[in-house]
C-alpha cells in the first residue's frame, strides 16, 4: 500500500508522516525511560552497597548497646536493684546512683545520623528524632532520682547517723579505728583489715549508707550483686543481714515518702524504656528492609555486650 492509497480514507500524507513521527518518538521515550530506570536501579544498588557497612557499624556500636542497656534497665527496675554506691565506676550497670560520670545516656543520639544517606527514609527520621527525645527524658528521670536520693542522704545524716554506725559495728563485733591502726597493730599495711575486725568510721559510714538506701526497695541477701559493687571486702556481706532489722527498729525520717517518690519515677522510666525499645526495634526493621540485612546483622555476636 502506497501513501496515495491512504488518501482514499481521507488521511493525507502529512498526517500520516506526523503519526509515524509520533510513534517513533514514543518508542524512543519508552526505550530511553527503560534504560534510565535500569541505570537508576543500578545506581541505587551501588549506593546501598557503599552505605551498608556504615549502617552495620551504627547498628552494632550504637543501636544495639542502647537496646541492651534498656533491656537490662527494665530487668533491674522489675527486680528493684537500685543501689547507692558513692565511689564507683559502674557506669555500665543500670540504676546506680549517684549517677556515674561515665554513664552514657545517648542524649545526642540523632547526631550519629547526620549523614543524609543513612536516614533517607522519612520513617527513619521520625524514629531517630523520637529516640533522641526519649533519651533526654530518660536522663531527666535519672537526675530526678539522683536529686531525691541526695536529699535522703541528708535525712540519714541527721538521724543520729554516728550512733547508727557505732550500734551496727558493735552488734557485729567490729570497732572503728584510725586508718593506720592496722599497721601499728600488725606492722603490715597489706593485711586485710577485716581479719582484725577494724574499720574506719568514715568507710563504715559510706557502706552503711549504701546498704540503707539499697534496702529501701529490696532486702539484700548474700547473693545480691550490690554487696559486691559496694566493695570493702566482706564487710557489706557481714553487715547486710543486720540492716533491715535495724531500720525496722529505728526508721529514718521521710523514708516512706522517698520510696514512694522514686517508685513513681521508676515506673515512668520503665514505660519510657519500653517505648524506646519499640522504636529501636522498628528502626532496625526498616534498615533490614532497605539494606536486605540478615537477622545476624541486626544482633550482636554471641557473648558480646
Amino acid at each position: 500500500m502506497t501513501v496515495d492509497d491512504f488518501s482514499i480514507y481521507g488521511i493525507s500524507a502529512s498526517i500520516l508522516f506526523s503519526l509515524a513521527s509520533l510513534a517513533i518518538a514514543l518508542l524512543a521515550v519508552y526505550y530511553t525511560s527503560k534504560s534510565t530506570k535500569i541505570s537508576h536501579n543500578q545506581y541505587e544498588l551501588a549506593q546501598k552497597m557503599v552505605e551498608k557497612p556504615r549502617i552495620l557499624e551504627i547498628i552494632q556500636t550504637i543501636i544495639n548497646p542502647i537496646q541492651h542497656d534498656l533491656e537490662r534497665e527494665i530487668k533491674a527496675i522489675d527486680n528493684k536493684e537500685l543501689a547507692w554506691i558513692v565511689t564507683n565506676d559502674l557506669y555500665y550497670f543500670p540504676l546506680i546512683f549517684p549517677i556515674p560520670n561515665k554513664k552514657n545516656f545517648h542524649e545526642n543520639f540523632p547526631n550519629n545520623f547526620h549523614i543524609p544517606d543513612i536516614c533517607r527514609d522519612s520513617r527513619l527520621k521520625e524514629l531517630i528524632k523520637e529516640i533522641g527525645i526519649n533519651a533526654q527524658k530518660r536522663y531527666a528521670i535519672y537526675q530526678k532520682i539522683d536529686d531525691t536520693l541526695h536529699r535522703f542522704t541528708d535525712d540519714i545524716d541527721q538521724s543520729h547517723f554516728d550512733q547508727r554506725i557505732s550500734d551496727l559495728l558493735e552488734d557485729m563485733g567490729f570497732r572503728t579505728s584510725d586508718p593506720f591502726e592496722s599497721f601499728i597493730l600488725t606492722g603490715n599495711l597489706s593485711i586485710d583489715i577485716f581479719e582484725i575486725n577494724h574499720i574506719t568510721k568514715y568507710n563504715a559510714g559510706i557502706i552503711i549508707k549504701s546498704l540503707i538506701i539499697s534496702t529501701l526497695f529490696k532486702s539484700l541477701d548474700k547473693d545480691d550483686p550490690r554487696l559486691i559493687w559496694i566493695g570493702e571486702g566482706d564487710f557489706p556481706t557481714k553487715l547486710y543481714s543486720k540492716i533491715s532489722q535495724h531500720l525496722i527498729n529505728d526508721p529514718i525520717l521521710h523514708s516512706d515518702e522517698i520510696k514512694q517518690s522514686i517508685e513513681g519515677d521508676l515506673s515512668s522510666l520503665r514505660i519510657l524504656d519500653n517505648k524506646t525499645l519499640t522504636d529501636i526495634r522498628k528502626l532496625k526493621e526498616i534498615y533490614q528492609e532497605i539494606y536486605s540485612l540478615k537477622e545476624s546483622d541486626l544482633n550482636p555476636p554471641q557473648g558480646v555486650i
